[in-house]
């Protein structure tokens, strides 16, 4: 993965870009579309997952969003906390978060990032690291934070048809979300021996 290094723009001017989303609830805010269903809903998904499940999911999910060109939003999505250390915090997440539509080999570095953590704090973030050919990048932010790392399972292997649950969360509400899926073949993937893809319904908001 290619690292970035720390941002170094100023605190005032990331400050005045990203209150202007900060808070806004309204119906019509992309930031708010849900899919399947919120974890305080009692359906869904949820009836199937165990109390333990839950609130793992729970406390390692977050929520990102980029903005460009001033207010304008670029981009919002999902990630999981993988590090948390004393002097900063990583997140995993897509890099069509600060990825060009126009050259998806060109990425924005001039974008400010927002992380909604799991108790609802905003942070801004910059851009660690991140890798073209999986479309992942690594977000930190740099307060410490008592937050409950994911643990990943590399040496797991999933078969096709396998049952999966796919999890987010709405940015400026902080809603937690589930949708479930089944893994499905994928002869014709460019990366197929490495992904897998998989039939849940999700959402997502590039502006």
């Amino acid at each position: 993965m290619k690292r970035e290094g720390v941002c170094t723009r100023s605190q005032t001017k990331k400050q005045k870009v990203w209150t202007a989303w900060r808070g806004n609830s309204h119906p019509d805010n992309p930031f708010e579309e849900e899919f399947g269903s919120l974890s305080d809903s009692g359906q869904g998904v949820w009836t199937e997952l165990s109390e333990e499940v839950a609130s793992n999911l729970a406390g390692t999910v977050v929520s990102l969003a980029s903005f460009a060109d001033g207010n304008a939003v670029f981009f919002a999505c999902t990630g999981i906390i993988i590090v948390n250390k004393p002097t900063f915090t990583s997140f995993l997440t897509s890099l069509s978060l600060v990825r060009s539509i126009d050259d998806d080999t060109k990425i924005l570095h001039d974008m400010t990032i927002e992380v909604r953590l799991p108790d609802n704090t905003l942070e801004l973030g910059w851009l660690e690291s991140y890798d073209l050919k999986y479309n992942v990048a690594v977000i930190n932010i740099g307060r410490y934070h008592s937050l409950q790392v994911a643990c990943l399972d590399h040496q797991r292997q999933f078969e096709s048809h396998s049952k999966v649950v796919a999890v987010g969360r709405c940015f400026n509400s902080g809603k937690l979300m589930a949708t479930a899926g089944m893994l499905t073949d994928n002869p014709q993937g460019a990366y197929r021996e490495e992904l897998a893809i998989s039939t849940c319904e999700i959402t997502m908001v590039r502006c």
